[in-house]
């Protein structure tokens, strides 16, 4: 799987270290007397040691990933690099975002369980979005969302219909070196099939970053699991059978582990973000869909592709819209899952300008 991987998406693997380098983010937030080829370079030569030893214990995320480079005609070192990327940025001051929703049966019109998410991630990685259909000798097959050189999955849903989303969380403890979170949840669509096991999973598995992941299977059975490196809580769906996840820890059990309501940006953030709240956006996207799912007794397909295109009550697109436009940050992907149908609706680019496409077992 990872060789094919590798092959099909090596043109746009072949580009990640010219864009690593291009990319604005890292400029703004390395010291300027450290290049940015050193930079990757160094990070080339300690990852060959470091991301083995942590995905030692899950031996086919280390094949896949070795598949990866293969297939890509890529060196090691750049896939590992790639893959420890998504922990890695959870320390920049201004985190990539996501927005998703989840939605009981009862209150969408195809009497069905939905969840739905907008991947807010950096602009130049846009290119490395890719839609995968993996299908493991020993395992359930799933379809999913994520990034080229990496193995795991930032959305999908297997063949028995279990559906997974994942967010940042705004964590205010500091990474560990431990399996990525994407890498967890590509080995919970491979081997389990309702919420219940997906949630013991996540429960018994230390995460090596803030996350928020939206869980739901063909029965309708919801939750989301909140999580930091050494904090875990659960929330279900609310009285109107909405469950909404941005990038701000929400139960009350992880509120000594998230930034706090009130924190500001610092003066030296770029675009205008000094002394905003860091959880303005995630405040703002949130209560927009509230109020979009809330104004209707039953929402339907339509609302929900109108919910993920939102750019505002003013149409004003921007960092506290659901589909987002920021010079940092952008909605670069969009999904609709329903577990009970078993389809799946993938977008690449900002929802807003593209077109969704079906899959479906």
């Amino acid at each position: 799987m990872g060789f094919s991987q590798g092959k099909s998406f090596r043109h746009k693997i072949s580009r990640a270290e010219e864009i690593l380098e291009k990319t604005e983010l890292f400029r703004r937030f390395v010291p300027s007397f450290i290049s940015l080829p050193f930079l990757i370079n160094a990070a080339q030569a300690i990852l060959p040691v470091f991301v083995p030893s942590i995905l030692s214990k899950e031996k086919d995320l280390l094949d896949r990933l070795n598949g990866i480079a293969d297939g890509a005609n890529a060196g090691r070192e750049l896939i590992f690099l790639g893959q420890a990327l998504e922990v890695v940025l959870d320390q920049i001051p201004y985190h990539p975002g996501c927005t998703s929703a989840g939605i009981m049966p009862e209150k969408f019109s195809g009497n069905e369980p939905v969840l739905i998410k907008n991947f807010d991630f950096i602009e130049t990685f846009r290119v490395f979005n890719m839609i995968r259909h993996s299908v493991p000798k020993r395992g359930i097959e799933s379809f999913e969302m994520g990034l080229a050189p990496m193995c795991g999955t930032h959305m999908g849903m297997n063949r028995a219909g279990l559906s997974i989303t994942y967010n940042y969380g705004f964590s205010r403890e500091n990474p560990m070196p431990r399996i990525p979170v994407t890498c967890l949840i590509q080995l919970c669509l491979e081997r389990f099939e309702r919420t219940e096991e997906a949630i013991n999973f996540f429960l018994n598995r230390h995460f090596p970053n803030g996350a928020i992941l939206l869980v739901c299977d063909k029965d309708s059975r919801m939750a989301a699991i909140e999580g930091s490196p050494s904090h875990k809580a659960m929330r279900y769906p609310d009285r109107n059978g909405f469950l909404v996840c941005t990038n701000r820890f929400m139960s009350g059990e992880m509120q000594d582990a998230g930034i706090p309501k009130n924190a500001m940006f610092s003066e030296t953030m770029p675009y205008g973000l000094e002394k905003v709240r860091v959880h303005e956006s995630n405040e703002k996207r949130a209560e927009r869909l509230h109020r979009l799912f809330g104004s209707v007794r039953k929402v339907s397909e339509d609302l929900l592709i109108k919910a993920l295109c939102d750019h505002g009550e003013e149409n004003k697109p921007g960092d506290g819209t659901v589909c987002r436009h920021f010079p940092l940050f952008h909605t670069t992907a969009s999904a609709i899952l329903f577990p009970k149908t078993r389809r799946a609706y993938f977008l690449i680019g900002s929802p807003c300008k593209n077109v969704f496409h079906k899959y479906g077992f």
